[in-house]
C-alpha cells in the first residue's frame, strides 16, 4: 500500500507549549466569549495535543461566529479525518475550498481522504488541482503517484514519484513509494536502491526495512532479509507480518529452530479474527519440529 502524505503532523512541539496556549486563549474567551480567533487558535492547540473532540468543538464555535473562516473548516476537516469520520472531513475540506479556492493544502487533504475511501479518480483530480495551484507541491506528486499506483497505472506513478524527488530529494516517502513501484514491476535492484535511500533519510522507516526485506527474499538473499525484518521487529516487536517473513527466511536457510520461534511469534501476535491464517503456520511448525527430531535421531545413530 502506498504511503500518503498530509500537510501537517501532530506532536511536533513540546506539549507544555500547547497547554500554555490553551490556558491563554481560555482567558481571552473569558473576557470576550465572541472572539472567533480565540476559539480557532485554542482549537489548533487542542489538535496539536491530539485532543480532537475539543478541537472540533472549538473550530465549530469559531465557525458559528465567523462562517467565512476557511482555515477553521480545513482544520476541522483534518480533525474529523483523524477520527475516521471521512465524510465529515470531505465536507469541511469542500467548504474551505468554496471560501478559498486557491487553498492547495485543502485539495491535498481532500484528495488523500478520497484515496482512503477508494475513490481514486476524485483523488487524482484533487491532487492535480493542487498542482495547478502550486506546481512545486511535492506532497501532491507523492499522493497522486499513490493514487495512480492503486489504479495500476505504474508509469504515471513512477513519473510522479520521480518529480517529487526532483523537487524534494529528502522525501523518504517518495523513495519508498517509488521503490514499491519498482518492486511490483520486478525491478529488484532499483527497488532496493530506493528503499535504502528512504532509510538513509529516515533510519526509523520500518516500512522501508520490511519492503526491502521482501525484495531480498525475492532475490534469495535470506540473511539480508532476516536483517531487515529484525530491524522492523526492534521497533515493532508485535509486527506479526515481519515475524512470519522472518520465519520463512529462516526456513529457507534450513534454520528450523529459528524458523519455529519466528512462526510462534507470528501466531502470538496475530489477532483472533485472523485465526485461519495461523492454521497453516501451525502445520508448518509441526513439520519443522518433526524435521528437528529427525535430525537428532540421525545424530544418535551416528
Amino acid at each position: 500500500m502506498p504511503i500518503l502524505e498530509k500537510v501537517s503532523d501532530e506532536g511536533t512541539k513540546d506539549s507544555a507549549q500547547f497547554d500554555q496556549a490553551i490556558s491563554d486563549w481560555t482567558k481571552v474567551l473569558e473576557r470576550d466569549p465572541g472572539d472567533a480567533n480565540a476559539y480557532y487558535n485554542r482549537g489548533v492547540a487542542y489538535a496539536e495535543k491530539g485532543q480532537r473532540e475539543q478541537a472540533i468543538s472549538d473550530y465549530t464555535r469559531a465557525l458559528e461566529i465567523d462562517p467565512r473562516n476557511a482555515d477553521a473548516y480545513y482544520n476541522r476537516g483534518g480533525a474529523y479525518g483523524e477520527k475516521g469520520q471521512l465524510e465529515q472531513a470531505i465536507s469541511d475540506y469542500t467548504k474551505a475550498l468554496e471560501i478559498d479556492p486557491e487553498k492547495s493544502s485543502a485539495y491535498l487533504d481532500r484528495g488523500a481522504t478520497y484515496l482512503i475511501e477508494g475513490q481514486y479518480e476524485q483523488a487524482i483530480s484533487d491532487f492535480t488541482k493542487a498542482l495547478e495551484i502550486d506546481p512545486d507541491y511535492d506532497k501532491a506528486y507523492v499522493n497522486r503517484g499513490a493514487a495512480y499506483s492503486l489504479e495500476g497505472e505504474l508509469e504515471q506513478a513512477f513519473s510522479d514519484y520521480t518529480k517529487a524527488l526532483e523537487i524534494n530529494p529528502g522525501d523518504a516517502s517518495a523513495y519508498y513509494n517509488r521503490g514499491q513501484t519498482f518492486s511490483v514491476k520486478g525491478l529488484w535492484e532499483q527497488a532496493i536502491s530506493d528503499f535504502t535511500s528512504a532509510l538513509e533519510i529516515d533510519p526509523g522507516y520500518t516500512g522501508a526495512y520490511y519492503s526491502r526485506g521482501v525484495v531480498h527474499e525475492e532475490k534469495g538473499q535470506w540473511w539480508r532479509a532476516i536483517s531487515d525484518y529484525t530491524k522492523v521487529l526492534e521497533a515493532e516487536p508485535e509486527n506479526a507480518a515481519a515475524w512470519y517473513r522472518k520465519g520463512d527466511a529462516f526456513k529457507n536457510l534450513g534454520k528450523h529452530r529459528d524458523a519455529i520461534k519466528a512462526y510462534q511469534n507470528f501466531i502470538k501476535f496475530t489477532p483472533p479474527e485472523s485465526a485461519e491464517d495461523t492454521k497453516e503456520v501451525r502445520r508448518v511448525i509441526q513439520d519443522l519440529e518433526n524435521r528437528v527430531r529427525g535430525q537428532y535421531g540421525e545424530f544418535a545413530r551416528c
